[in-house]
C-alpha cells in the first residue's frame, strides 16, 4: 500500500485463536499515527497467512484499510502577499506563504499580470517557479 510504517501506522503481525463456531468473528486493531502532513489518502494491508488446519481455506485473505487525511483544509494552502511601493523604489518583493506541511513538497508557477500597471512601461514582466 501507499502507508508507510512507522510514519502513518505502526506494522504489527499476531496470531488470531478461534474456537470453530460460525459466525465467530475476531479484530485487528492497527494503530493509525496522526501527523501534521497534508497528504493524499493512503492504503494499508492486513493479510492472514499460516491457517492451522487442512479442513477450511482462507476465502478471502487481504483486508484494506483506507488512510484518510485531516490535516487539509480551507485554512491551509498558499497566500500571496499585497504590498505598496513607490516608483522611486526600484524593486517589489511579494511573499507567497505556506499554511500547512505538504508530503512530498511541490511547485506553483507564477507569472506578472497587468492591472492598471502596465508591463514594459511601468514594470518588467515576472514569470518563473517557486518550490516548497
Amino acid at each position: 500500500g501507499t502507508a508507510i510504517a512507522p510514519d502513518d501506522y505502526t506494522a504489527q503481525s499476531a496470531t488470531l485463536t478461534f474456537t470453530g463456531d460460525t459466525g465467530e468473528t475476531k479484530e485487528i486493531e492497527v494503530l493509525i499515527n496522526d501527523d501534521t502532513l497534508i497528504e493524499p489518502t493512503e492504503h494499508l494491508y492486513v493479510n492472514l497467512s499460516n491457517l492451522s488446519t487442512t479442513l477450511i481455506g482462507i476465502n478471502d485473505s487481504q483486508g484494506e484499510i483506507t488512510i484518510e487525511d485531516n490535516d487539509g483544509g480551507a485554512d491551509k494552502g498558499l497566500t500571496i502577499s499585497d504590498i505598496t511601493v513607490n516608483e522611486g523604489d526600484g524593486t517589489a518583493t511579494v511573499q507567497v506563504t505556506l499554511t500547512g506541511n505538504v508530503q512530498g513538497g511541490f511547485s506553483v508557477d507564477y507569472q506578472t499580470a497587468d492591472g492598471t500597471a502596465i508591463a514594459e512601461d511601468d514594470y518588467q514582466s515576472q514569470s518563473g517557479t517557486l518550490t516548497f
